[in-house]
């Protein structure tokens, strides 16, 4: 495999994603400045982009990211997803909740 672009951040956070045919629920296993992990069994194609917000918990205040994130990889308890055009708050706040866990 790769080298990754961004460190990735072992978490546990219930997320929704909206798809074409309905929104869901999953839980991120982890997450990056470049994407995420989410462990869910509905079915959804690679090349897939979905609309996902992610909430983070962080000194007493709930924060959360709304965005968009393409299927790159399907396994069997799971999917990888690139986060897609996410724009400077969004991009911001996740830097922000990242460099948070990392300390």
């Amino acid at each position: 495999m790769a080298e990754r672009l961004y460190q990735r951040f072992e978490v546990n956070y219930l997320t929704t994603i909206m798809t074409k045919d309905g929104t869901y629920t999953g839980i991120i296993e982890n997450i990056s400045l470049g994407g995420f992990y989410l462990r869910i069994n509905n079915p959804i194609t690679v090349g897939e982009t979905i609309a996902v917000k992610i909430d983070f918990e962080k000194c007493e205040k709930t924060t959360n990211i709304v965005t968009n994130a393409t299927v790159v990889r399907i396994e069997k308890d799971g999917i990888a997803f690139k986060f897609e055009n996410m724009d400077k708050y969004n991009y911001w706040t996740l830097h922000s909740y990242l460099h948070h866990v990392d300390a």
